[in-house]
């Protein structure tokens, strides 16, 4: 499993991927330390951190 990517991503490169039902989520880096994304929830959708999970 890859444990690093690229130091700065694109935003226009990065990949929406389903998160649960009314959730979409586009990782925007990420180290074995800290990892930043962005959610998307629909109207009424709700999450919990496992929704966050790969």
């Amino acid at each position: 499993m890859k444990m690093q990517s690229e130091t700065f991503l694109i935003f226009d490169d990065a990949k929406w991927k389903n998160a649960g039902e009314g959730m979409q989520r586009m990782i925007l880096g990420y180290d074995d330390r800290i990892m930043m994304v962005k959610m998307h929830f629909d109207a009424k959708a709700e999450g919990s951190i496992n929704d966050l999970l790969y």
